[in-house]
């Protein structure tokens, strides 16, 4: 999966039923969301110090020690509760948020991001160029 040219998930070109539906859920969840859930268990515990802000598409300043520990928190607005983390999430944000902007946001990150699928990212090549 090529995290720098991903596809905007709120792309309304979608000509078929299911990819609007499918659309719509992406849209629903919101890209930060949609990443994390992307990348293994595994390899979001080893993302650590990971901090939230608006450049991510959410309206405050938090700290996470891991993108896991964020990927929970993020999915507590799933359950059915008086207050979810949802509430804070910058609706107007509308970009697909990419590896390299996550991995600018934390303070280590493994050498090697493997996503569910099995695919694995070298970090290295993904932010060459970034000054951290």
């Amino acid at each position: 999966m090529d995290f720098q040219r991903e596809p905007d998930i709120l792309s309304s070109a979608s000509s078929s039923p299911l990819k609007r539906a499918v659309t719509r859920a992406a849209a629903k969840r919101g890209p930060l969301l949609m990443l994390l859930d992307s990348i293994s268990s595994f390899s979001r515990s080893q993302i650590r110090h990971v901090r939230l802000s608006t450049a991510l598409g959410y309206r405050c300043q938090l700290n996470f020690g891991t993108a896991e520990l964020l990927y929970r928190w993020l999915n507590a607005g799933n359950a059915q509760s008086a207050w979810s983390p949802d509430s804070l999430r910058d609706r107007g944000y509308t970009s697909p948020i990419s590896l390299t902007l996550l991995l600018g946001h934390a303070t280590s990150y493994p050498k090697q991001i493997v996503l569910r699928d099995g695919t694995r990212i070298d970090t290295a090549l993904q932010c060459l160029g970034q000054i951290r």
